[in-house]
């Protein structure tokens, strides 16, 4: 939060509405950028509030997804202008439950480069909160100063006999600084710190006892142990530690070019991640990641290419429990690596707005093309290796139009993959067991990546002429895959419901 101070005199109406929207936009969580560009770049105040409710039905889904999937929340977003100064933010809240759910553990599987898995089907709870917030103001002719900041906090509870509960918090500040030439050059300069952390709290309750419950601890290309979930190298109930800790911060730079209607922006990142407190570190996680972006746009039409890169590799402890006078002391002697992965993305999108004559309906199409692309090397028993390629790639159009108080969506989306894998190999003739794989939880990863996909979606805002503002949403949407074996469905469908209103 940003904090100003107030000089010793009386606001007036005016100054009392600027406090109003600057200490109301401070908790709103950002929505896009906000940040010293915010000054240049010529869209309206505004502020716009919703609640919603969403469901999912149906099997084409990752295996930690549920077949049925409810939803409710809230959300609002707002933009301020107060003199020199710019404000922008957002907030949101999220209530999702799904039934019969298993696998992942986490709140955002792959988020991390491990991954805990179980077993027992049951009900599962999500609650998020979502802040973000910028600011833009003017400090001195051609000189802006600027600062965003975006904070996800998550709580993750599942029912049943072997239950667990999850905490997570993503929290990401850049402050920056920018010069606006008289010939219309725009260059800014920023710096970013984050933060992310979840843990994994499981227990027993119930008459059950813990023989019938396996958990499995994912360590890339699906190799890992597959024990009771109490298991010494699940690290689930670790003895001192009793939670399953994942932690990462992130530091790096951030760039933005503008002249014209030609925005350019990079960003640079530098991560460490670990797994493990208390002396008791498992796991280490190093890393990088890269994101650019090209956009041109004008009145009727906005092209963009993003790409973005990351990168880490997953280290090993070689730890020992060491026991002196009573007390057990955690000794780290070295690390051994046991995986890495790289991810790429390339996004191209067109949007071209036109209006054939003052009264007539406005037109909006999006046309956009992304892929992805991903390889990641499991050694984690040597001499044994293994990697995999997956290839995925995506088109989807769409139209809007808006008549009078009605706005109409559609749109039509294909989508497919392909892969490799190299297969388990050994580098010497050694008499050592291979690495165990949960080839289930493969095969379901595999076919959801790669399986060919066409979908569409019909959407609907009305905005009511009787109060100016208020407005009714409604989307729907379907998926049909082809080629499905291992999961549960072909079919996905979606629908959400929403009334908001707009200041």
């Amino acid at each position: 939060m940003i904090f100003t101070k107030v000089p010793n005199h009386s606001f007036g109406r005016k100054g009392l509405r600027a406090l109003a929207a600057l200490m109301l936009l401070a908790f709103w969580p950002l929505t896009a950028r906000s940040q010293a560009s915010l000054r240049v770049d010529g869209k309206p105040d505004g502020m716009t509030a919703e609640l919603l409710g969403s469901t999912q039905q149906g099997g084409f889904r990752p295996d930690y997804a549920s077949s049925s999937e409810w939803a409710f929340g809230a959300w609002a977003e707002g933009r301020k202008k107060v003199g020199k100064a710019v404000f922008e933010g957002s907030f949101s809240f999220d209530l999702s439950y799904g039934k019969a759910m298993s696998g992942s553990m986490f709140i955002q599987p792959g988020l991390f480069p491990i991954d805990v898995l179980e077993f027992t089907p049951g009900d599962k709870t999500l609650r998020q909160y979502h802040f973000t917030g910028g600011l833009g103001v003017e400090i001195a002719p051609q000189w802006l100063l600027g600062a965003r900041f975006a904070f996800l906090s998550a709580d993750y509870s599942k029912r049943k006999d072997i239950r667990h509960t999850n905490f997570g918090l993503d929290l990401e500040v850049e402050p920056n600084v920018a010069w606006q030439s008289p010939d219309g050059w725009f260059l800014q300069l920023g710096g970013v710190f984050r933060r992310r952390y979840e843990q994994i709290k499981a227990e027993r309750i119930g008459s059950e006892t813990a023989v019938n419950y396996y958990a499995f601890l994912d360590k890339g290309l699906s190799y890992g142990a597959w024990q009771l979930w109490d298991g010494d190298g699940i690290h689930l109930a670790e003895t001192g530690v009793g939670v399953f800790p994942v932690s990462e911060n992130a530091w790096g730079l951030t760039l933005e070019l503008r002249k014209e209607g030609w925005t350019a922006r990079l960003k640079g990142l530098r991560t460490r991640g670990s797994i493990g407190e208390k002396g008791y570190d498992w796991f280490r996680f190093p890393g990088w990641e890269a994101k650019a972006e090209l956009a041109y746009e004008q009145a009727s039409d906005r092209i963009s290419l993003q790409a973005d890169a990351d990168a880490e590799k997953l280290e090993e402890s070689v730890l020992e429990k060491v026991s002196s006078g009573g007390v057990v002391t955690p000794v780290i002697y070295g690390w051994n690596g046991i995986s890495k992965r790289f991810r790429s993305t390339v996004l191209l999108s067109w949007t071209h707005r036109w209006q054939t004559s003052p009264d007539a309906p406005r037109w909006t199409s999006d046309l956009s093309w992304e892929g992805n692309w991903s390889r990641e090397i499991s050694h984690w028993v040597y001499p044994y290796t293994d990697a995999a390629n997956i290839l995925r790639m995506g088109l989807q159009a769409g139209v809007k139009a808006r008549f009078a108080a009605v706005e109409l969506r559609a749109g039509l989306s294909g989508a497919g993959g392909w892969s490799r894998e190299t297969g388990l190999e050994a580098q010497a003739a050694v008499s050592v067991d291979p690495p165990y794989r949960l080839q289930e939880h493969w095969n379901r990863v595999l076919e959801y990546a790669r399986a060919p996909r066409v979908g569409a979606t019909l959407g609907v805002h009305w905005y009511i002429p009787a109060v100016k503002g208020l407005y009714l949403r409604a989307d729907l949407s379907g998926v049909r895959a082809f080629q499905i074996v291992y999961l549960p469905s072909p079919w996905r469908f979606a629908a959400s419901l929403g009334v908001g209103y707009a200041f």
